[in-house]
């Protein structure tokens, strides 16, 4: 193109500097798009490690919070339940300070590799909530297929082996599970979900931890259905 423009007779010159002309817009535009893609790439990568724990690769408690809202919504359309399990290290501060740092690192890594494992439903999340604290978000999910989750998921864990702490209640590491099913429903919110959950699994630690104990039911209905409940006696 460039040896057309000059003629019958081009200069060689000229030819040579319209070719290193259009090879040199060629590679900035080359070298433009490139930085396009990096930056594309980038950002990204900011917005995942915007919703996942770096420390355990699992979802974190903002891509939680965003997903509870949009399966509440859902099941909500749906007349389903949505069931959570929230679950935690027993003993932890005790293996932490015996192993150090690294060492419940380690553990937490471990730990939420093997729930990871076992929750593979589409849909289902698991989450580190904050600290040694966990969490199994499973969407239209009876309370009883929860409970079920938990208690596989409590075997798991203790089926690792993992020396604790000397003193420690259980030779090996083990967790609690707290467990609640709800409907949602007028006066109901996804905040009452993790508040049923978290109660049971302060339950499960005062049962004496390695346990599974899942929210009663006329914890999980709607505040009039409680206050029915109440009037029948």
């Amino acid at each position: 193109l460039a040896l057309s423009l000059l003629g019958p007779q081009p200069l060689p010159a000229a030819a040579g500097g319209l070719l290193l002309l259009a090879f040199s817009s060629a590679l900035a535009g080359a070298q433009l798009h490139q930085t396009y893609i990096d930056g594309l790439q980038l950002q990204l990568e900011f917005a995942r490690l915007a919703r996942f724990d770096q420390l355990t690769g699992l979802a974190n408690r903002r891509h939680f919070d965003e997903t509870l809202a949009g399966e509440w919504q859902r099941a909500l359309r749906l007349r389903k339940e949505v069931a959570l399990v929230i679950f935690d290290v027993d003993e932890f501060k005790r293996y932490n300070d015996h192993y150090g740092h690294p060492g419940g690192d380690a553990c937490l890594r471990r730990l939420a590799s093997a729930a990871r494992e076992l929750v593979h439903r589409h849909g289902d999340l698991v989450v580190r909530l904050g600290g040694e604290e966990f969490g199994v978000l499973l969407p239209l999910t009876p309370a009883g297929g929860a409970s079920a989750v938990a208690d596989l998921l409590r075997q798991a864990i203790e089926s690792l082996r993992l020396p604790h702490a000397p003193g420690a209640t259980h030779p090996v590491v083990t967790i609690s599970a707290g467990v609640a099913s709800m409907r949602p429903e007028s006066g109901v919110h996804p905040e009452d979900l993790v508040k049923a959950a978290d109660a049971a699994l302060y339950q499960a630690k005062g049962a004496g931890r390695n346990c599974v104990m899942t929210a009663p039911e006329v914890e999980q209905a709607s505040p009039a259905a409680r206050r029915l409940r109440e009037v029948l006696g």
